[in-house]
């Protein structure tokens, strides 16, 4: 199976890779401390727009003590957040 998700995935195929992670990862929970953390950045760093979405992503992971994030958009998650952002290919990308 791809990874290539920007090229379109069938239902079928993003199922399967749904599957995949929830079997690969734990997932973390919704706490009152993540609202607190998410408006701690967008409050604290002016955060507007769809950079909520990373904020709030940010929040939930520092809520639960996780300090590093694999991602394709290493630029959405600033350091002063306090999450470390590293590229699918690799450090500082």
């Amino acid at each position: 199976m791809s990874w290539f998700w920007w090229k379109g995935w069938s239902t079928a195929t993003t199922a399967e890779a749904i599957r995949a992670l929830r079997d690969q990862f734990p997932l973390l929970n919704e706490t009152p401390d993540v609202l607190d953390r998410w408006f701690e950045l967008v409050d604290g760093f002016q955060v507007a727009g769809k950079h909520t979405h990373d904020a709030r992503l940010a929040a939930l992971l520092l809520a639960h003590g996780v300090r590093r994030l694999l991602t394709f958009n290493t630029a959405d998650f600033p350091r002063a957040w306090g999450v470390e952002a590293t590229h699918t290919s690799g450090p500082h990308q």
